[in-house]
């Protein structure tokens, strides 16, 4: 059939005046400011629709941040579980550390080698004992230094154990520029293994629930079967240094027995507590020069001073042989829970 020829009808527009797309575009525009037109003009004519709508609207908003918690703490507690069935049933260290720190037996995680300078394999830590740090960004030099010596000794004689820094950040990510340059300064003093990048660390709930980390930086020793040996050795390391090695309870009983302050310090150790509870000051003091012997004296004329006496001030006084000062600070070290409501101040 042949094609006739048809008039546009009064709707339609011939070929040559069809609209182009900026005409359409503008178009399109018009007919949604029309709309808004319509819909504002709708409110203002009847305003308490308008309320009514922005109830509904702050209702779904609040639910929808009350949901929002509601999973996030489902995800904390997922990961608790997690972690704790883990070292229920663990089966090797690597397992356990990556499930640990990332929540994850992906073997595409990487660690930092800080001597180094370059990423490595995770599977460094694999059939080795680990000393995790944990810590936050203020890790002292004090503390990085103490943490150096075991690390020299123990890349030099014990080679089959590895350290491992867990930086626990304050804030939640993302991170700041100033947060991450700590991060990166603190890795530049480090000669041992960190992690790759600040992150959150998965298991951190049951860290801070089950291991007592806090503010105060703690070092966790794991064995290659992914048993925990020892929840902080820091307090050993601190005493007695590479002298701690393994650092496991153990070789803690038995470096407090061959102290000569072992004595000194059982029977301090409760009345420190006893002090410390009871919100008493307490001011511990030595050493072997003139000064401290003119010291002491004044400290006992002023212990029996009627004033000083009221004021629960009671001298104690035990000696240390030479190369054995940090260990007296073991009664301190040694207080367990009552540690954190003390300040230790040097003069």
């Amino acid at each position: 059939m042949s094609r006739s020829n048809q008039q546009p009808s009064g709707n339609e527009k011939p070929n040559d005046q069809r609209s182009t797309p900026l005409e359409t575009f503008h178009q399109r525009e018009a007919n949604q400011l029309s709309q808004q037109d319509a819909i504002r003009s709708y409110f203002r004519r009847d305003p308490a629709e308008a309320d009514h709508l922005s109830f509904w609207s702050q209702k779904i908003n609040s639910n929808l941040k009350s949901l929002k918690r509601l999973i996030e703490l489902s995800q904390k507690l997922e990961a608790y579980w997690k972690v704790k069935k883990l070292f229920v049933t663990p089966i090797e260290i690597m397992q356990v550390f990556k499930i640990l720190i990332f929540g994850t037996n992906d073997t595409q995680n990487q660690l930092f080698d800080c001597q180094r300078r370059d990423l490595v394999k995770i599977d460094v830590i694999e059939r080795k004992h680990l000393l995790l740090v944990f810590s936050g960004l203020d890790l002292s030099n004090q503390d990085n230094s103490i943490l150096k010596s075991v690390s020299d000794e123990i890349r030099e004689y014990k080679k089959e154990y590895e350290i491992v820094w867990i930086p626990v950040p304050e804030v939640e990510p993302p991170f700041t520029n100033e947060t991450e340059t700590k991060f990166k300064k603190l890795q530049e003093k480090m000669s041992w293994y960190t992690l790759q990048q600040l992150s959150t660390v998965f298991g951190i709930d049951y860290i801070k629930k089950e291991w007592k980390f806090d503010t105060n930086p703690i070092v966790v020793v794991i064995n290659p079967r992914g048993q925990v040996e020892h929840t902080n050795a820091f307090n050993m390391i601190k005493l007695w240094g590479v002298k701690a090695f393994p650092f496991t309870p153990t070789r803690e009983t038995v470096l407090v027995s061959e102290s000569d302050l072992s004595v000194t310090w059982i029977s301090l150790g409760q009345e420190l507590r006893d002090w410390v509870k009871q919100g008493d000051y307490i001011f511990l003091y030595g050493g072997n020069n003139e000064w401290i012997k003119e010291f002491d004296g004044i400290a006992t004329a002023l212990a029996n001073n009627e004033n000083i006496t009221a004021a629960k001030i009671f001298p104690k006084s035990f000696s240390a042989k030479r190369g054995e000062q940090r260990a007296g600070w073991a009664p301190v070290a040694f207080l367990g829970p009552y540690r954190k409501h003390c300040h230790v101040q040097d003069f």
